[in-house]
């Protein structure tokens, strides 16, 4: 060669679109350039490689015998640069940090959509998600199978650390015409009157109303037990039962004027959502899922849809 100058992947580039397309002006224009920019990238190619590579005729532009010979390396060199560049994409695609994630199906539809969008555009991170009740999901955590999971009303000797986000309290739900919502806030005294679906015992919300009763001397009416929302959707449909819930598991449809919901009061009863992580979990990785959390429910809270407070 006889310039000092190396050869360009653009020049290689031009060089090519120019002998496929067969015109300056058509490779000009396919690669959004000036035909006088592409003319001189071609000459500084045939500057720095000592030989003419192409002819302009009147059939158009061809290659001489050199510019054959160069054609058929450019094009290898080309498809390697392509290659390698996948090859770099997908690596860093691989290398992006994933985070096993757990939730409760209400949080799940209320938080997790939002939370998964904000990591991957904000930080590049994957949520990988899984839904399931909070005992499974700490249990999970703990056994290594996830990495963080939202929780509610748990007991932190589990050796995880955890921080509370946001506080639901429950309101009676169920058909308009059994629940009667025109006359506000229930008494829980009131809860004796209503033929109820419940989880069941072993779970901590259903607990914690047991503990309630028991304090204030109220005998429940519970007819079925059912941990799953949409079954209890459907008991409550079909047998004209009321649940004990945060406004958010039935909001759609209690928006849609297809249930109603009543607070509860005297006591309230709440139940707080928590972040759990591993205690092993980076430490940037837990701040920046926490950060987002926190944004998210700032904003819900503010909406005043769910009632929610923050803790």
């Amino acid at each position: 060669m006889k310039g000092c100058s190396p050869v360009k992947l653009r020049q290689l580039e031009f060089f090519v679109r120019s002998v496929e397309t067969g015109s300056f002006t058509l490779a000009a224009d396919s690669m959004r350039v000036s035909q006088p920019t592409l003319g001189q990238q071609i000459r500084a190619l045939e500057d720095e490689i000592g030989m003419k590579l192409l002819e302009r005729g009147a059939r158009g532009v061809k290659p001489t015998a050199a510019g054959q010979v160069l054609l058929v390396n450019a094009k290898d060199i080309l498809s390697r640069v392509e290659n390698a560049a996948a090859a770099m994409a997908a690596l860093r695609a691989e290398a992006r940090a994933k985070i096993r994630f757990g939730f409760p199906p209400t949080p799940g539809r209320l938080l997790v959509p939002e939370l998964m969008v904000q990591l991957d555009e904000s930080h590049g991170i994957q949520l990988q998600p899984h839904s399931a009740l909070t005992d499974d999901l700490i249990a999970l955590v703990i056994g290594g199978a996830i990495d963080a999971a939202l929780c509610y009303d748990l007991d932190v000797a589990h050796g995880l650390d955890e921080v509370a986000l946001v506080e639901e309290p429950l309101f009676l739900v169920g058909a308009p015409s059994i629940v009667k919502p025109n006359d506000g806030d229930i008494p829980f005294r009131d809860l004796s009157s209503f033929p109820l679906v419940l989880d069941g015992q072993t779970w901590s919300t259903r607990q914690r109303i047991d503990e309630i009763a028991r304090q204030h001397d109220v005998r429940l009416n519970v007819s079925f037990e059912a941990e799953a929302i949409e079954l209890r959707r459907e008991l409550m449909r079909l047998r004209r039962r009321c649940t004990v819930v945060p406004i958010g598991a039935f909001f759609n449809a209690i928006t849609a004027g297809e249930l109603a919901a009543r607070r509860i009061v005297d006591p309230e009863v709440s139940r707080t959502l928590h972040l759990v992580t591993r205690r092993d979990l980076d430490a940037d990785m837990r701040s920046m899922i926490l950060e987002a959390l926190r944004v998210i429910v700032a904003g819900k809270v503010t909406d005043a849809q769910y009632a929610w407070r923050e803790v």
